[in-house]
């Protein structure tokens, strides 16, 4: 039983993240939280599809997707995981509860950090640009579907629109390939980067393995 129903209530979201976490979340809903993620009853979660999973759907959140188009680009990037050979069965231990169609976006439209990733005057309609540090062991597997989102990448300090961080060791480049980075040169695109008073979103990867 879910304690304190009438708190619970006033949730918009929930994610239950743990394995077998269906029933958890069934008490969610039961107690009136409209939208709540959560993994099979039946079945455990390997920790890749997890991570695979939350990155790719916290990030497209961040990003203004609603909930069900953040759920199926999550979905998605288990799917499609080179790291994951049975990838397809991995992501449909995922399920997205609640009644309706989901189609909420957490982050309302006055949330200061749309301020933050608006594009410049006359430059509307065009995809957001990016720096995108990454960690190259784990995102060569693991990647997120940046195009999904409406996200290009950018490897020039004075092109992007804002700073994408899951690690410090690799750049990606504009031919989806990834690059070593020293500390030295990260720390000149960066500064750059703070010049331009650009925002950074920060999506930590996990544990190393």
């Amino acid at each position: 039983m879910v304690q304190n129903s009438s708190r619970v209530a006033s949730l918009r979201f929930v994610f239950v993240s743990a394995c077998y976490s269906e029933a958890a979340a069934q008490a969610f809903v039961e107690a009136g939280v409209p939208h709540v993620v959560a993994v099979r009853n039946t079945t455990r979660v390997q920790d890749k599809a997890a991570h695979a999973f939350t990155r790719a759907f916290y990030l497209a959140l961040a990003m203004g997707q609603t909930i069900k188009e953040s759920f199926d680009i999550g979905v998605q990037a288990v799917a499609t995981a080179p790291n994951l050979p049975q990838g397809e069965i991995e992501s449909d231990k995922f399920l997205l509860l609640g009644p309706g169609a989901h189609d909420e976006e957490l982050l309302p439209r006055d949330h200061p950090l749309w301020a933050d990733l608006s594009l410049p005057a006359g430059e509307q309609g065009r995809n957001r640009r990016c720096l995108h540090l990454l960690w190259r062991e784990h995102d060569k597997e693991n990647g997120i579907d940046l195009e999904a989102l409406g996200i290009d990448v950018t490897e020039d300090p004075h092109m992007a629109d804002f700073v994408l961080v899951h690690w410090f060791d690799s750049l990606a480049l504009e031919d989806g390939t990834l690059r070593p980075v020293s500390r030295e040169e990260i720390s000149a695109m960066l500064a750059e980067c703070a010049k331009r008073e650009l925002p950074m979103l920060v999506a930590n990867p996990g544990e190393r393995e």
